[in-house]
Order: C-alpha cells, then structure tokens, then sequence
C-alpha cells in the first residue's frame, strides 16, 4: 500500500464527511471568515489531485525532491499527499533555522521546487538569489510577488485548462479532448497519462513501490550538523499502524494537529487520522488563549502537543472556564516530559493522556504510555512500554543485555527504520548495524518491561570518575515549585573533569538564590549529583519540538 492510496480511500468510502477545518480565532486572518476554512474528504482529494497534475506539468516527476517552508494548515497536508501521488519525495523544512541552514537542506535534499507561506517570503527571497537549482518558488499566501507561482491559481488552472496532449487528437476525440479538464477526471483517470500505464491499481505498478522514498526530514541538529532521513511509503505505514493499534481514532474524533509538519509526529498523526476518517484541525494560531478556544468552539477530541506547550496550556488563566469536555485524549512527545507538569495536567484535564518515545530514524513511535497507565502515579516517569511491531533492547558497552534496573543504550529493530541517512552511507552504518538502529539513548527497564529514559548517552556528565544522568538532576530540580524550566550541563574542570551546572528559569522572575536552589538539591540527591553551580536564565534555547539545545547552551557558557 502506498501513503496517497489512504486519502484515496477515505474520500471514496467517506466523500462528504469533514476531512479538514483550517481554523484561527481571529476573522481576519482568513478569507474564510470566523469560521475558518472547511473541507469534505472529497474537495480535499480533488485539491490533492489539482495539485498533484500541476506539479507535473511544472516537470515534477518520480523521485523529485519538493520542499516546503510553511505554517501548518491544509495547504501542508495537500503539498504531502500531491507529492506522494506524482512519486515525488517532500521534504519539510524546519522554519526556525537559519537561511544559511535552509539553504544547505536545499542543496543536500536536491529539491527543485520549494512551497513557502507568506511569513517566509523574505526568506524565500534571500534563497532565490543564493540557489540555482531551485526552478521554481509556489507561493501558498496571497497575492505573491512576479517570481512565485500562485498556489490557489495552479489548482484553477488544472480545472479550466484542457489536458495536454503528445499528439493532436482527431474527430470525436479531439472534441472530447479539447474540452476543459476537470478534476473529476482526474479523480478517475488517476493512472493515465500522468501515474503509468493502464488504470485502476496501474499507478502502483508503473509508478511507485512501497519502498520507494515518500519524505526525508532532517534532524534537528542537536548533536551535529542536520541529517536527511529517507522514510519510505512502508516505515511511514508502518509507525501510523503501530499507533492505531495502540489507540484507534474514530470517524466521529476531530484531532488538533499541533505539531509542526516538518515533524515526524504531527506526519504519522496526520497519516492516522486520513486512515481513520477523522477530522483533521489545523489552527494558525497556537498562543494557548487560542487552543483553549478551539477546543472549546471545534469540541476536539484528540490532541497532540509537545511537553512546552502543554505546561503553557494548563498555566493559562483561561484553563479555569473555557469548557473542554469534549476532550477524550491528550498525546505528547518528542521532548522529555516533566513529571509535575504531568501530574498537573492530569489534574485540570479530566481526559486520557498518551505518552510516546520514538525518534525520527524510526518514522516516530517506538514505546507507547497508555491511558490506563497514566493512572498509576509511579508509571508517569516511564515512556511506555514497546509498541507493536517494534522489538527494543538495552544493551550495555560489550553489545549485550542489561538486567532490569541497570542502564544501557537503546537499540531498536522495526519496520519503521530508515533506508539510511542521505548522501552519509557512513553515518548511517555507525548507527544501523544488523538490522538494529542504535539510538544514543539511555534508559532502564524495570519488571513490568517499561522503559525510562535516563538521558542522551552525550549528555551524560563524568564527575570525579562518577556518571551523572542530567535528566534525572533536572527532574528533581523541576519539582522545586518557583522552577519553570532547568538544564543540567557538564562543565569542564581542571580537578572533576566536569562539574554538574544547572540552568534554571525562575517562575515568572520569583527571587531564587543559587544557595536556595543547592541546599534543595542537596535534600534530594547524593552529593555527587548536586549541581556545583546555578545559573539563572530568562529563556533556556530549544529547538523546534522543545529540546533543549544543551550543546548550545554549553559552548555559549564554555566562551
């Protein structure tokens, strides 16, 4: 099966049903008007298919790289799916990085075509005159400048513009073939002439295989220079299908993808709730006011965010009378969770929560916290247990198992595993060995095979011939109540070799001392572990899905 075969599907079994709300609080934001931009399952899968022909014949074919540097909203989920369905490869730009880091995804990835939104069109600019191999710039705003292409205007055009033809058509065909295209026939006709040869399943045979490549993300960055993951149509299938075992969605959820597309999370969400007939929303907006009124307005069911924006959410003052009860689920992931944020959470939000660990090697989920789990206080630590179709050991310095309790390295085999790292066949084979992807990840493992996640392998701190864990010192130091955020960090010393430093943002500038904050560490860790330094910070720097960039933070306090 391929990915753009589940839009395929839904539209034929569900053709009316809500596919999509692109949704935002303010009525000025969107032609639309309040009520945001609403899609059946049918429109979408004809705006897919528009899409999909006018990449064509812009020259877009199999095996294409096209990017993109937008906001989320359905235009995102149109630009994955006309991708996939022309055979293409997308590739989804983190928006937060620098020109100079864009520029070089572009350039390693090969894209030739680049979707951008109005906020980056100053970007977008910068790049046009820095890089060649880009042939053209598709505007997904309004009114872009003379070197874009409309987005909205390709779509019009693949549906008042007649099909080209290799040959001049002659008699009743040359009156049938004359005739404006429109979508409807493309919807039909999906095989013939741009998908292969014949119809009905003759896209897949002449087009695409399910190993073929659909996406390459690239890494965030945190311990090196970014890296293009290849995920093909199965890796991705198969992490959307480990998810739906664990937690089915149904044609009555609508799910708020807030999660940045460039993501592997929000991707594998998106592909679930397309597989499952759910509506999907999207929001412009995802101040915390925002999402506490869409949730209220839209009555969403489901919801994934990262950890920071859910600790955003419940400290709003607005949490205390909008109306959420027709939330059933909260998922998170994709940073370490604190466990007083989500004893906290689980008090205002009187739904299921879902905790996850997976990585982007791995097309996203690999361990799974279930609702019921969440119930048990002393589980909220843990990241789960294996997820279907996923087989996890952690092994120690010698390749073999630990026992449960001690920690080691998470490696993992699953069909979710990448083909590899583009253009890095040697990065690739450091981390994929036997068919095992080795994660850099340490963790421990207690009796019931729940696995906690102690911390980056790079990130544990050596003190005095002593192992530190940061995420262990953090977590304690996050239970301190005028502690907002903290990072623990090792900082080089003649006589330790490191020294246990923590940064912390005080709760809205509360009166902390470096003394103060020690002597709690000291009421809760062994000495070793007991930070040696505080440094107080407004803002502690993070990447895109709320990692913090501890290499960052350390070479800024190494200068």
């Amino acid at each position: 099966m391929l990915i753009q075969d589940t839009l395929e599907r839904t539209a034929r079994l569900f053709p009316e049903k809500e596919g999509m709300i692109f949704t935002t609080p303010s009525p000025t934001l969107l032609k639309g008007g309040k009520g945001g931009l609403r899609f059946t399952y049918r429109q979408l899968q004809d705006r897919v298919l528009s899409l999909a022909v006018a990449l064509n014949r812009l020259g877009i074919k199999k095996g294409d790289r096209v990017a993109a540097l937008m906001d989320n909203s359905n235009r995102y989920f149109e630009f994955f799916f006309a991708s996939f369905q022309i055979g293409a490869i997308a590739v989804p730009i983190n928006h937060r990085l620098s020109v100079s880091e864009i520029e070089f995804i572009l350039r390693d990835s090969g894209a030739s075509v680049l979707f951008i939104s109005d906020r980056f069109l100053s970007v977008a600019e910068d790049l046009k005159n820095r890089n060649e191999q880009i042939r053209f710039f598709i505007f997904a705003g309004e009114d872009g400048p003379s070197w874009t292409l409309d987005y909205e205007k390709l779509l019009k055009d693949i549906k008042n513009s007649p099909s080209p033809q290799s040959s001049p058509p002659k008699g009743e065909e040359a009156e049938k073939k004359s005739s404006p295209m429109r979508v409807e026939e493309v919807r039909d006709n999906i095989t013939s002439p741009l998908w292969g040869e014949g119809k009905g399943e003759g896209h897949k045979r002449g087009f695409s295989d399910e190993n073929d490549t659909a996406v390459i993300l690239y890494t965030s960055g945190t311990t090196g220079s970014p890296k293009g993951v290849m995920l093909s149509h199965r890796n991705l299938l198969s992490t959307t299908t480990s998810l739906l075992f664990s937690y089915p969605l149904t044609l009555t959820d609508k799910y708020c993808n807030q999660g940045p597309m460039f993501h592997i999370g929000p991707i594998i969400s998106m592909l679930a709730t397309t597989i499952s007939g759910t509506t999907h929303i999207f929001m412009d907006n995802l101040k915390p006011e925002a999402t506490l009124e869409t949730i209220e307005k839209e009555k969403i069911t489901m919801i994934m965010m990262a950890p920071t924006m859910l600790h955003r959410l419940i400290s709003h003052p607005d949490i205390n009378y909008r109306n959420l009860n027709s939330l059933r689920l909260i998922g998170y992931g994709g940073a370490p969770m604190s466990v007083t944020i989500l004893d906290k959470a689980q008090q205002y939000l009187k739904c299921g929560f879902l905790g996850s660990y997976g990585t982007t090697e791995t097309a996203g989920y690999l361990t799974i916290l279930t609702p019921d789990d969440h119930k048990k206080k002393n589980l909220l630590a843990s990241c789960g247990r294996e997820a279907y179709g996923v087989k996890i050991r952690i092994i120690n310095e010698n390749g073999g198992d630990v026992k449960n309790g001690e920690t080691g390295e998470i490696i993992v085999k699953t069909d979710g595993l990448m083909k590899g790292y583009l253009n890095k066949p040697k990065e690739t084979a450091k981390v994929i060995k036997e068919g095992w992807f080795y994660t850099g990840d340490v963790a421990k493992k207690d009796d019931g095979d729940y696995i906690y996640i102690v911390d980056r392998k790079k990130d544990m701190i050596i003190t005095g011939g002593e192992n530190v864990y940061s995420t262990e010192v953090e977590n304690m130091l996050m239970t301190h109540d005028k502690i907002g955020e903290a990072a623990v960090i090792g900082l080089p010393d003649e006589e330790w070799g490191e020294v246990v430093t923590a940064v912390v943002v005080p709760v809205n500038g509360d009166n902390l001392t470096e003394k103060d904050i020690i002597e709690y560490c000291r009421s809760k860790l062994t000495h070793y572990k007991c930070p040696k330094s505080i440094i107080f910070k407004d803002s502690l720097p993070k990447n895109s899905s709320g990692k913090i960039l501890k290499r960052e933070l350390k070479s800024d306090l190494i200068k």
